[in-house]
């Protein structure tokens, strides 16, 4: 069976693994009839299809729920870690952590001698870059080079993004200028119990251009989280189209690769009774009957236009009703009743496949 069967036998076997209704029983029957009309040599191939398709279904049920747990699990884990640091560093034990803060006035204006100069005034002393390098490890994010004592220029990253260290996180470095070049810098400062809150204030200055950096923080987190949801829920939805357009596919005529139902035309009803015949003839078919059509139908097979048919009828299978095709009714084969042969229409004809090797 080709890949397009496939996917239509997989639907049908996810519509039955829902708690039966009425109209199910009815399919099962018209599944059976119409298995009873196929040849005795395809009926075990389609069974064992049948089943490999059931246990595929199976075994993708399984994987789908795995994935989402453990998707689950990792998101709630990453929030429980991101909450509990916000929570210490909401209580300013950032500055217990690593002491190192961000001093500026206005926006690099300081050369390496003001800068030096800028973090004795704040009770504090430049930098090293093992200083720095620890704090961002704990989470320290700003993004403003700034000088260190070893006369290089850097900045702390956490969570990159345009315009703030793109790539992985880590210190970022824009060499050693010449000292007379301006940036902003970091200050480094362990204070003792006596000093502890003028540092907590320090750090907490907006005139030094200083922060505890844990608002920020959370809102970056939260917008990488929201990013990789809209990725996860995009990758989804393509999923779900791709197997749309493949239905989509299964519906336009691919149903004579199915159950030996086609539909022809010559233009728009231009086919008298006499000529509807012979063009199945010409297609290497018959003309196909009210029963085969209706076991086409009953596997899905839906086709707007109306045809004749071998007992002289003109019917049309509908398993989606819609305006004009239809109408609010039930699904089912739908009737003109039995015009005149003169009078000219489309035509459904019938071919049994040969089973594939």
């Amino acid at each position: 069976m080709n890949f397009k069967c496939t996917v239509f036998v997989l639907c049908c076997l996810v519509s039955l693994t829902q708690a039966k209704a009425p109209w199910q029983d009815k399919f099962e029957r018209a599944m059976g009839k119409f298995l009873d009309i196929l040849f005795e040599d395809v009926k075990p191939g389609l069974n064992d299809e049948i089943f490999r398709l059931a246990a595929l279904v199976e075994t993708m049920n399984a994987t789908l729920a795995q994935t989402q747990q453990k998707l689950t699990k990792q998101i709630l884990d990453e929030i429980e870690e991101v909450k509990e640091n916000v929570n210490d560093m909401q209580k300013c034990t950032c500055s217990k952590r690593f002491w190192v803060f961000h001093v500026a006035v206005g926006r690099y204006t300081l050369n390496f001698e003001q800068a030096k100069q800028k973090c004795i005034d704040n009770g504090a002393k430049i930098a090293a870059p093992n200083q720095l390098q620890a704090a961002q490890a704990r989470g320290y994010d700003q993004c403003q080079a700034g000088w260190l004592s070893d006369g290089s220029v850097r900045y702390p990253i956490t969570m990159p993004r345009w315009g703030c260290g793109e790539g992985s996180p880590g210190v970022r470095s824009w060499g050693k200028p010449a000292k007379t070049k301006t940036y902003d810098v970091y200050c480094f400062k362990k204070p003792n119990t006596q000093s502890h809150n003028a540092f907590e204030r320090a750090i907490d200055d907006k005139d030094t251009g200083g922060t505890c950096f844990v608002d920020r923080l959370l809102e970056k987190l939260s917008e990488a989280l929201a990013e990789q949801q809209q990725q996860q829920t995009k990758q989804i939805l393509d999923k779900i189209e791709e197997v749309e357009e493949k239905v989509d596919d299964i519906r336009k005529c691919t149903c004579s690769e199915r159950y030996g139902v086609f539909h022809l035309a010559v233009g728009r009803y231009t086919l008298n009774f006499e000529q509807a015949k012979q063009i199945c003839i010409d297609n290497g078919a018959v003309i196909a009957t009210v029963e085969q059509l209706k076991a086409a139908q009953s596997f899905g097979f839906d086709q707007c236009s109306a045809g004749w048919l071998s007992d002289g009828s003109v019917r049309y299978p509908i398993t989606m009703p819609r305006p004009g095709c239809g109408g609010d009714g039930p699904p089912g084969i739908k009737s003109w009743g039995n015009p005149a042969k003169t009078n000219t229409y489309d035509v459904y004809c019938f071919k049994k496949e040969k089973q594939q090797q």
